[in-house]
Parts: structure tokens; sequence; C-alpha cells
């Protein structure tokens, strides 16, 4: 938190790209990846592939139970069809932590998380969201 809160002084773009990627990528990956994901993604995610936390969608926003994202077993691993949308450092990320829907009637029982990598068939990352600037450090009252 330090290291967020110092980086956020100077540049709280660059401190929510680190936030991001050591809070929610890197934990997500500590507590809950197996062994060989965590061997295989780790020293990765300390050298130079930047983690994307890939939960929003359109019509659900960050509300994990409306999500509309499906995964389907298929031969070999899961096949995911969907959208998802304001995905920070989603042009630099080499990793994808995707959210997605295996059995709807499940519930929030029914969502899991799917590493997915940047050069995957199928995946493509859209265009930049026209972002909104502010004046700098305005006092509110």
């Amino acid at each position: 938190m330090l290291a967020i809160e110092a980086l956020s002084t100077v540049d709280p773009g660059v401190a929510l790209v680190v936030d991001v990627h050591n809070t929610l990528c890197v934990n997500a990956l500590l507590r809950w990846a197996t062994e060989e994901q965590k061997k295989h993604w780790l020293p990765r995610m300390a050298s130079g592939t930047v983690g994307a936390y890939a939960l929003s969608e359109a019509g659900a926003g960050s509300d994990a139970f409306a999500l509309q994202t499906r995964a389907e077993a298929v031969k070999g691993g899961y096949r995911l069809d969907g959208r998802k949308l304001w995905i920070s450092s989603a042009r630099e990320a080499g990793l994808f932590i995707v959210f997605a829907t295996i059995d709807p009637a499940a519930g929030y029982r029914g969502i899991t998380a799917f590493l997915v990598e940047k050069d995957m068939p199928g995946f493509t990352v859209g265009r930049k969201e026209t972002s909104w600037e502010f004046a700098p450090r305005v006092p509110v009252n």
C-alpha cells in the first residue's frame, strides 16, 4: 500500500496499473492457481508480463452475479463466449483473468475465473475507450 500511495502522488495512472497487476492479478494467482500455473505465470508476472482483471460487462458493470460471459466445456478445456469492458491495462497485458459463468443455475457458485493469454485464438482486445480528463487537484468541498 505504501508503494501505491507513493506512486499515486506522482502518477495515479501508474499506481492503478501496479495496483491492478499486484492486488487483483498476482494475488489471485497466489491464492487460487494450481502449482503448475504458479510456476508458469508468477515469474513472468514479476519480470514483464502485465496482468489484467476482466470482470466488468456492459449490462452488469462489476456485478459478478449478472455476468453474461459463458464458459462451455469442450475437449481440452473451455470455450469462452462474451465481452468484457473497462479492463485496465488491456492493451499492455499478456495475461487476463477472465470471469465467466459455467452453470447459470448454480448462481455465484457457477462462476469461475480463466487464465487467458493475449495470443490465444479467438481472443481480441477492442478499441480503447475515451478517457476523461479532470482538472488537476481541484479541491472539493
